[in-house]
């Protein structure tokens, strides 16, 4: 197997695992909209649902679920082709794609199985500079409720986009005579 997709492997299923443990217990233990302080004033696991993409994006549309549903298919499908179209030297793709995939595959199955996506993780603030960037961003004290998957996805998104910017991976060097680069 090419060390792309063991990578690609390695990252996405242990992330899904971890999204789908984390809500199954949330879903078991805590009531919708009930809240455990962790960090009082800033952090909190609260039980929140969500039917459309990030910042309830399509939410309200009737189509809203279905799109979400074909777009995560598709997206989870062109990451597998992509992985499998990666040379073994590039490995930072391959670690953005298996975190994407485990993301996107965590928050597809609860598109699938409850027409909803469970969120916990809940970052605020009422004062100072992080309260004012909140207001800005999500027009409140409330940072848009997470999850893992969503982490996952934010991380793997930054690291495909760094991969971008930098370059990506460029093919080995060949030579005129059959040898390696920079050998004597």
């Amino acid at each position: 197997m090419k060390k792309p997709i063991q990578i690609f492997i390695a990252l996405s299923v242990p992330i899904f695992l971890l999204d789908w443990a984390t809500k199954a217990w949330i879903r078991a233990n805590l009531p919708v909209r009930d809240h455990i302080d962790v960090i009082d004033g800033f952090l909190r696991i609260w039980h929140r649902t969500n039917t459309g993409a990030a910042w309830s994006l399509f939410g309200d549309k009737s189509w809203g679920m279905a799109f979400l549903t074909t777009m995560g298919v598709i997206a989870v499908g062109a990451m597998v082709w992509m992985v499998r179209s990666l040379p073994d030297e590039d490995r930072l793709s391959a670690v953005s794609l298996g975190t994407l995939a485990g993301g996107a595959v965590g928050n597809l199955i609860d598109r699938i199985r409850f027409q909803m996506v469970t969120d916990f993780i809940d970052v605020y603030s009422e004062t100072g500079p992080l309260a004012w960037i909140f207001r800005k961003v999500a027009g409140g004290i409330h940072y848009p409720t997470f999850n893992v998957a969503d982490m996952a996805i934010v991380a793997g998104a930054i690291l495909l986009a760094f991969e971008a910017i930098r370059g990506g991976s460029s093919p080995p060097e060949e030579t005129t005579d059959g040898e390696e680069p920079g050998a004597a």
